[in-house]
């Protein structure tokens, strides 16, 4: 499905520690994170320590404005030991899943994450945490059961790769 509508996802679930990192995008053409990040009106730092990773050097950055998302400071300890910490850089501490779904809702997008586009490219875990914040924020039911459909459609998929 993702190649005949050319849009490419990749789920959490494996980390590359120490690689180089792809060359390639997931449509095949040519990619540079490094030179690319120049383009970036934003970098967002999500749930990393930035303990010495090949991607760490993106977050360190040349001055774009960071948003730094992390269950603990430790992502900014080592921007501000290794980079520059600027005035136009923020830390929103806490669940990843949690901070992104209060971002989205105080944009006024949280509803775009219910589409059935989009619902299914997330992972169980955040399915599960969406789940949990929906009930938090007492989403309508309707709501509710397109992410307890996305939930059971995810946890069928995962079968494939973790057989029991």
């Amino acid at each position: 499905r993702e190649e005949e509508q050319g849009a490419y996802t990749v789920k959490p679930g494996s980390v590359l520690f120490d690689r180089h990192l792809w060359s390639e995008n997931a449509a095949g053409q040519p990619y540079d994170a490094f030179r690319d990040v120049q383009n970036a009106d934003l970098v967002l730092v999500m749930g990393t320590s930035l303990s010495g990773l090949t991607i760490d050097g993106l977050a360190y950055g040349d001055g774009r404005p960071r948003i730094v998302f992390d269950m603990t400071d430790a992502p900014v300890q080592s921007i501000k030991a290794n980079g520059r910490w600027n005035d136009k850089d923020a830390f929103l501490q806490g669940s990843l899943d949690t901070c992104i779904l209060d971002v989205l809702k105080r944009l006024g997008w949280l509803d775009q994450i219910l589409h059935e586009d989009f619902l299914p490219k997330l992972c169980l875990s955040s399915l599960q945490a969406l789940a949990a914040y929906a009930a938090k924020e007492s989403f309508k039911e309707e709501e509710m059961g397109r992410i307890k459909g996305a939930i059971e459609a995810e946890i069928e998929r995962e079968k494939r790769f973790y057989p029991e």
